[in-house]
């Protein structure tokens, strides 16, 4: 099951105003938010994709998806991390759950570590006027059975498979 609003963002950029808008159309204010994100590449590096879906009410309503054709996991995890971080922070009056399977991504959004190599990428959390009181970002084990990490896996790796 894809929800029916699927938003594509420009390559490695933030949404734009008018994207998150479209969000506030979707999700009633008193709704509480899951975000989940998962990224897929194959080979790594090679043809990659990430997916987040915008989970309220056990019921994902919002999914966002894209693929590149040359690009790594982690580009593709952290991407996703970043679009999420930033979808949250739209959202300020409320308590917002994002959840990864990549440490490496999580560690990268609260400036743990060195990672040069993705630097593009970190720069884009920089734009986002942090205004976030009630997000928290979650470590959820890969393929273990949890329907929305899950979700967004079959989703990431189907997008990857349509990249020509």
């Amino acid at each position: 099951m894809i929800s029916d609003l699927i938003i594509k963002p420009t390559r490695y950029e933030l949404l734009d105003d008018e994207q998150l808008c479209l969000l506030d159309g979707v999700i009633p204010d008193d709704t509480f938010i899951d975000i989940y994100v998962d990224g897929s590449s194959y080979p790594n590096p090679g043809k990659a994709s990430y997916a987040l879906a915008i989970v309220a009410d056990d019921v994902p309503v919002i999914t966002i998806t894209d693929g590149f054709v040359n690009s790594t996991n982690n580009r593709m995890e952290l991407y996703s991390l970043i679009l999420a971080w930033q979808i949250a922070n739209h959202f300020t009056n409320r308590e917002i759950n994002i959840y990864s399977d990549s440490q490496y991504s999580i560690k990268s959004i609260y400036g743990n570590g060195s990672f040069s190599s993705n630097s593009d990428l970190m720069n884009l959390i920089k734009e986002i006027e942090v205004k976030i009181d009630y997000t928290n970002i979650h470590k959820v084990k890969a393929h273990s059975g949890d329907t929305w990490n899950d979700y967004v896996d079959n989703i990431a790796m189907i997008t990857r498979t349509q990249i020509k």
